[in-house]
């Protein structure tokens, strides 16, 4: 067994077996027949069941680039060119994992929250919050003091997933 399958089944093997893996992209978006699943598919699919199952978001985005690099490694190892197209090669697949990697990390809290059984995940207590009526807001006034406006905030609290909160003012209005 390659060091890459390797260190994927046994990453894999801590993980739940609930989800159902797609493959590289997000399940059922259009552009997801586009992504080009070689050579990570199989990172992809390790990195689809570790979000189904308790590990926090940043431990499987960490980990799906690891093994990413790590496939990487194995596929430019087994290539028969000379030098040179294996230095292209690595730079090829080294700024595609991390094209992946980059969109999980910006993205993929969506994903990460509708499939995780990490119920104290603080992307999620986030999510919950904004789209939960538990949310709390006050309306408050900051004043400059004479410079000739106003300005008017909703000051939202969320909760955090620790037991404590998250404060963002929202929806700011300037008034001269």
């Amino acid at each position: 067994m390659k060091t890459a399958d390797l260190a994927l089944t046994n990453f894999m093997s801590t993980q739940s077996n609930s989800g159902q893996p797609n493959g590289c992209g997000a399940e059922g978006d259009w552009f997801n027949t586009v992504i080009p699943q070689f050579p990570f598919s199989s990172a992809c699919n390790a990195h689809d069941t570790c979000y189904a199952g308790t590990a926090s978001k940043a431990a499987c985005d960490t980990a799906f680039l690891q093994d990413m690099r790590n496939i990487a490694e194995l596929k430019v190892a087994t290539l028969n060119f000379d030098v040179r197209a294996k230095v292209l090669f690595e730079a090829l697949f080294e700024s595609q994992a991390l094209l992946y990697y980059h969109a999980v990390d910006t993205l993929g809290d969506g994903a990460y929250c509708d499939a995780t059984q990490n119920s104290s995940s603080v992307e999620c207590a986030r999510r919950e919050a904004l789209e939960s009526e538990a949310s709390e807001f006050v309306r408050e006034n900051i004043t400059d003091f004479g410079r000739g406006y106003k300005v008017t905030c909703e000051l939202w609290k969320f909760p955090d997933g620790n037991g404590g909160y998250y404060y963002l003012e929202m929806n700011c209005e300037i008034s001269y």
